[in-house]
């Protein structure tokens, strides 16, 4: 995927795994949460895969559509950037205590 928008489940559960066919979860995503930020922002392919995991409703918004924003809205592309900046921040967060949790004798 060239990473080229990102989702907003409505509905229904998205599991972020590791690439490939025999991936590692890494992440459930319930509606309500983005995926793709990363790559929205850095216009580099996706660095995890995304599955439903259940029926799934999701709102898209394309890198055209998000330029088109920054264009003409630059206020609200800000603050687009800044709410998706915060996604991965969050994730890494929790990613960081869970591994120091499980290495801690």
């Amino acid at each position: 995927d060239p990473g080229d928008a990102i989702f907003i489940g409505t509905r229904g559960d998205i599991a972020i795994m590791l690439p490939g066919a025999n991936g590692k979860r890494l992440a459930s995503i319930a509606p309500g949460v983005a995926v793709g930020e990363m790559s929205l922002l850095e216009g580099e392919p996706r660095s995890a895969d995304a599955r439903a995991e259940t029926d799934v409703t999701a709102l898209m918004l394309a890198r055209a559509s998000f330029e088109r924003i920054a264009a003409d809205r630059p206020e609200v592309a800000a603050k687009l950037v800044r709410n998706f900046a915060r996604l991965p921040s969050a994730r890494l967060r929790r990613t960081t205590l869970e591994l120091s949790t499980a290495l801690e004798p």
